[in-house]
Parts: structure tokens; sequence; C-alpha cells
């Protein structure tokens, strides 16, 4: 089997749980940081209308179109689906149809309620701790990155 791709962004807590789940289920894989300022080698492989959204799964042992998984819920159902050998099971699979939807759908409105807050939160902590962090965030595009004190909300 060879090890899975999985292109990140390291500071994203959606990153973290999918390097969770893939280290919990043993699944071997290759982390690649995302490059916000160029290319990062071997997305060239992905769709393009995906290269941009993190955390992707790239899986080479999936040969039909299935290749390239993205979004962290989504990829942790791929996981459980693709990788049923390991001996744990990511979303409850011997209970009801309506009571594995019912925790998809709470890891789904978990996703979308509760991490653009925590996201939020850690940006704010990021930048309090390293001003700097601005700068190779937002690269040459905005002067004001590199001198975050001089910067003044109007």
């Amino acid at each position: 089997m060879e090890r899975l791709r999985l292109y990140q962004i390291p500071w994203s807590h959606y990153c973290d749980k999918v390097r969770w789940a893939l280290d919990l289920k043993e699944i071997p894989y290759e982390l690649i940081n995302y490059n916000l300022l160029g290319e990062t080698k071997g997305l060239e492989r992905a769709p393009k209308t995906l290269r941009k959204l993190m955390p992707i799964l790239e899986d080479p042992n999936n040969k039909d179109d299935n290749r390239f998984q993205y979004d962290s819920t989504p990829i942790l159902l791929y996981l459980d689906t693709q990788y049923p050998r390991s001996s744990i099971c990511l979303f409850p699979s011997s209970s009801s149809c309506e009571q594995r939807q019912q925790v998809i759908n709470t890891c789904l409105q978990l996703d979308s309620e509760l991490g653009l807050y925590a996201r939020r939160i850690a940006y704010v902590e990021i930048l309090n701790e390293k001003p700097g962090a601005m700068s190779i965030l937002l690269g040459e595009k905005f002067s004001w990155a590199y001198n975050p004190d001089e910067f003044v909300l109007v």
C-alpha cells in the first residue's frame, strides 16, 4: 500500500482533525504543507477546483476518480469506507443508519459553526504573540503586513 498524502495548512484545526484520524487508524501518510505564496508540489495532480481547499487527501491507492478528497469530515468518512480493515472506526458502523447520520450531521455542524470561531480565536492569538506572522500570511500583497504596529483601523 502506498502512503497517502495529506496537503495541509499546519495551523488549521481542520487539518489537525484529519491528521489525528490517520494516526488513530494507523494509516501511513505523508504531510505536505500548502504553499501560500506559490505552487505546492503534488497539487498539480488535483483538479484545479480543489487546489486551494485544505485539507486535501490524495490516495494513490484509489485508481478511480476519487483519488482526491477534501474537507475534514468527508475525508474522515472516506477513510472509514476505504480503510475498514483498521480496528478503529471513526463513525458508528454497527448502530442504525439514523444514529450514524446524526453523528455525521453533528460533525458538520461543529465544523461550520464552532470551527469558524475557533479559527478566529487562533488567528488573534497568533497575531498577538507574533505580529510578524501577518507578513507570512499575506506576503507582499499588503505593505502594512510588515509593520502591523503602524496599522490603524479607522
